[in-house]
């Protein structure tokens, strides 16, 4: 679910395409720099975090609501590419983006104990670093002239490390929340019935 989104840069249609080009281009400038900066200001809230507490544990508290935001505005892009504003497939953005939404509202929120430790943080790292660089490369890509290289070279070759990391870090700790889930409500049925078969 928590997948690294590859769609094409966001790059603006052309005047044949749509009418007022330089809207266009200005409302896509300025919503990149918004993730850019948003995403950006995750990483410095998780960074100062390492550094003040000395520790990875409870870092998801500090950080829930502007991720919450950051992430369900990406929904806008489903509609830049079925508008056909940036050239993206509309049906690959969605999978993307929805995967991403349906595990910070539908998992993370909705099931507190997925919130904590060493998973969390990893997969919020590699969302964070995925999402600056990805944003700042389609604000560049927006820009007069060419990407820098150095941003190229990031957005293509990160993926290789931070997608795994995206994808399977988080797997394991729901699976494991189940299991206390289970524990916790079977287990204690199973307890209850066997000591009323004994005062019977």
């Amino acid at each position: 679910m928590a997948t690294t989104q590859t769609e094409k840069p966001s790059k603006p249609a052309t005047q044949s395409e749509k009418g007022d080009n330089a809207f266009i281009k200005a409302y896509l400038v300025a919503y990149n720099v918004s993730q850019m900066l948003g995403w950006s200001a995750l990483m410095v809230i998780m960074v100062s975090h390492f550094i003040s507490e000395k520790s990875y544990m409870n870092i998801y508290p500090k950080i829930e609501g502007l991720l919450q935001i950051c992430q369900t505005a990406a929904v806008l892009e489903i509609l830049h590419s079925m508008t056909g504003i940036v050239r993206s497939n509309w049906v690959l953005t969605a999978f993307q983006v929805y995967s991403r939404v349906f595990l910070i509202w539908g998992v993370i929120w909705s099931v507190p104990g997925t919130q904590g430790g060493y998973p969390v943080t990893m997969w919020m790292m590699a969302w964070t670093v995925t999402e600056i660089i990805r944003y700042s490369f389609y604000f560049f890509s927006l820009m007069p002239g060419p990407v820098p290289y150095f941003l190229v070279w990031c957005r293509y070759t990160f993926f290789i490390v931070l997608y795994p990391i995206g994808v399977t870090v988080m797997f394991p700790q729901l699976y494991l929340h189940m299991f206390s889930q289970r524990k916790k409500i079977i287990g204690g049925r199973d307890s209850s019935s066997s000591h009323q078969k004994k005062v019977n």
